[in-house]
Parts: structure tokens; sequence; C-alpha cells
């Protein structure tokens, strides 16, 4: 029996160390998958020469004020281009909030509604596939974060930065004046929260082509 119950700890001993190894390496392991399908979203969609530009450039290119004539409303399947220039990050942003979605990446919120008008909200991944809204915690309200959208660039400066519980949506709700919401995990590693960054419409930008 003693020989037996040996085994049977040999065995328990060997699962729990096969796993605490995976568990260390998944954030590895996922960060790596998200740049492989990262590249691929690239070359997919092709974020043109111009549409980067045009994001990068407001630092020192003068740019036309204008309102566009455009329709007010979200569209589904809609994408653009985050930047985030304080904390040196720049992600291009798909639609849907699955877990398909934002794997690949920063995602729009279905709900979301149009940059001029209301609302318009990104959930992303905080530790794995590539973690890109993991460092969003140390945004203030003196930086602001650029959002290309439509040709357009949204200029928001951040107003709040807080933890939310995970089941508080009412952060993806339309608001009085124009907004960008980004929504992660909380704390890094865990899903027990959620973070949410919140900037208020400062500005929008466009430039003759």
């Amino acid at each position: 029996m003693p020989k037996k119950q040996g085994y049977i700890m040999l065995v328990i001993g060997t699962v729990l160390l096969i796993i605490g190894i995976l568990l260390a390496v998944y954030p590895w392991i996922t960060n790596i998958i998200y740049e492989v399908q990262k590249e691929e979203v690239v070359t997919e969609i092709v974020i043109s020469q111009e549409e980067t530009e045009a994001v990068t450039a407001y630092m020192d290119t003068p740019y036309r004020i204008e309102q566009p004539n455009i329709i007010l409303e979200f569209k589904e399947d809609s994408t653009g281009v985050l930047t985030i220039p304080a904390l040196d990050l720049m992600f291009y942003v798909g639609y849907g909030i699955e877990t398909k979605d934002i794997n690949k990446g920063p995602s729009f919120y279905p709900q979301s509604q149009h940059p001029e008008i209301g609302n318009i909200s990104i959930a992303g991944h905080r530790t794995t596939y590539g973690a890109p809204f993991r460092r969003i915690d140390e945004l203030s309200t003196d930086n602001m974060i650029m959002l290309l959208y439509e040709d357009i660039i949204y200029i928001y400066q951040v107003s709040e930065v807080r933890a939310i519980t995970k089941t508080d949506w009412s952060v993806i709700d339309n608001t009085e004046e124009p907004s960008l919401t980004l929504t992660t995990c909380h704390p890094p590693g865990w899903a027990t929260e959620r973070l949410m960054v919140r900037g208020i419409l400062v500005e929008i930008n466009s430039q003759e082509r």
C-alpha cells in the first residue's frame, strides 16, 4: 500500500508541476500567437502608410479643422487606429468583443456610438495576446489619446482612470458629451475587476490628402 500511495503522490506531483509550468508560460505563448495574428490582420486589412502618417503627424503638422459631412452613426464592422503618445503605443482596432476578436488586438464594442455624438468604446487584453492595454493604468488627466476613424482623427483628453466591477457595463453606455472609453482586466493577470479609462473629445482633425 505505501508503494502505491507513493506512486499516486508522484503522479499528482508531476501533474501539478506540469500545470504550474503551463500557467507560467501561458502569457508568453499567447503573446507570440498575438504577434503572428497581428501580422496576419495587418496583411489582410492593410493600414495604409497615409493613415499611419495621419495619426502620428499631429505632433508637428498643422491640420485643417472642419466638421466632416458624414452620417453620424457607428457602423458595424468598423475599424480604426488607436494612438496613445504618453505610452508610445499605436494599435489597429478591430470590431467585436468576443474572445476571437480581442485576441487579435483592441476591438470596438458593438454598442459604441459615433465619435462625434457619443461614447465610442474599445476593449483590449491586459496581459495576454500582446497585452495591448497593460499600461493604460499609467495614464493621467493631462494625457491625450488619438483615434483615427473613417479618415478623421479624434483627439481625447483623459478625464478619469479607475477600477470598476466586472459586471459594470454602464461605462460603455452613451454619454452626454463625445467620449472614448477603454476597458481591460484588472488587476493584471486577473479578472476580478476591470479597469476603465475615459477620455473627453477635445478636437477633431482632418487633413487634405
